[in-house]
């Protein structure tokens, strides 16, 4: 009697620590895992049009500060992310319109006016590249719409904003020669 009482016992045991370990299992794998994050740089990306949108982070658009920052939402954010982000756009420096201290510079509401129209209440792709962040903690990302297109090149393209050379970034080059046709076109801030 004693020993089918243990077999019982070591049964119970096992099942317990089955139902257990299955549980604890399950409920990890339930948790939201934070998406991960594309850095260009780390993928040998030579131009902006050979990012692919599935490759990127999803985040909707809640507010556009002015022409090259907006507020985002994330769902499921990466780690050392936070579900609100503010993020500077990467490679261009849109005229200001938001700083008390200084007028509104040349161009600077068109250029707002324009990331308003097309990003506010929107969503959007992140593509990072070697530094995340700013020394203000704004993300620093590559802007992409549904179609693909990236939208710090459309803006460069169309003159609303100029290349911001203060530091490196993998698209450098090409941001540069898309000035160079705006300037020499005589578009947006150019004219």
């Amino acid at each position: 009697m004693r020993k089918n009482k243990w077999k019982i016992s070591q049964k119970k045991t096992l099942l317990l620590t089955c139902l257990l370990c299955l549980f604890v299992l399950c409920a990890a794998y339930s948790q939201p895992q934070g998406q991960a994050i594309f850095r260009v740089n780390e993928h040998n990306i030579k131009t902006s049009s050979d990012v692919k949108v599935a490759w990127l982070l999803p985040v909707y658009v809640s507010r556009v500060v002015d022409g090259d920052t907006i507020v985002v939402e994330i769902e499921n954010p990466p780690a050392g992310f936070s579900r609100r982000e503010r993020v500077r756009f990467l490679g261009v420096d849109a005229p200001e319109t938001v700083r008390s201290s200084r007028p509104i510079e040349h161009f600077g509401r068109e250029s707002s006016d324009m990331a308003k129209a097309t990003l506010q209440e929107r969503q959007v792709y992140l593509a990072f590249d070697w530094n995340l962040r700013d020394r203000f903690g704004r993300l620093l990302a590559y802007i992409y719409l549904e179609d693909g297109v990236c939208f710090n090149a459309m803006q460069l393209k169309y003159g609303y904003t100029r290349v911001y050379v203060r530091f490196p970034f993998q698209f450098l080059e090409e941001f540069r020669q898309y000035e160079a046709e705006a300037r020499a076109k005589k578009l947006g801030l150019w004219e």
